[in-house]
């Protein structure tokens, strides 16, 4: 399903903080990320907890770049949470810096979360793979 056809059909108009169905979708059927190929998904859950934590701005260009983020990053970074199979995802667009939080779960990603973020917040978390260095994410 369309990450627009998603918020509309579950997210659009709801309640600050309200409750929400849980469901789980498949945004893209194969990404390859560091060694492996997934399929990537994301709940309604997530999605919610984006649109009720960022301005109605930020959510709609994530809502339009979020494929892109995860697909084409420009750098992953290891999550400094307990999880071991917790990253961020990078991407500059438009001079801004966006990221999804992921995690590797079972052979799947899921998306956690996105926002926008300065360089001084990514300093603390250790760099894995930076496009610049020419290889793919791997």
């Amino acid at each position: 399903m369309n990450i627009r056809k998603l918020h509309i059909r579950h997210i659009k108009l709801t309640p600050y903080r309200s409750v929400v169905k849980r469901k789980i979708f498949c945004f893209a059927k194969r990404i390859q990320f560091l060694e492996n190929y997934y399929p990537i998904y994301i709940s309604t859950l997530s999605l919610k907890h984006i649109y009720d934590k960022r301005t109605a701005r930020e959510y709609d260009f994530i809502i339009k770049n979020l494929k892109r983020i995860v697909e084409k990053p420009d750098e992953i970074r290891k999550n400094t949470t307990q999880r071991d199979n917790s990253y961020l995802v990078i991407k500059n667009i438009s001079s801004e810096t966006f990221l999804a939080v992921i995690e590797v779960i079972n052979g799947s990603v899921f998306i956690v979360t996105s926002f926008s973020s300065g360089e001084k917040y990514l300093r603390n978390f250790k760099l894995v793979w930076n496009r610049e260095a020419g290889l793919p994410p791997s």
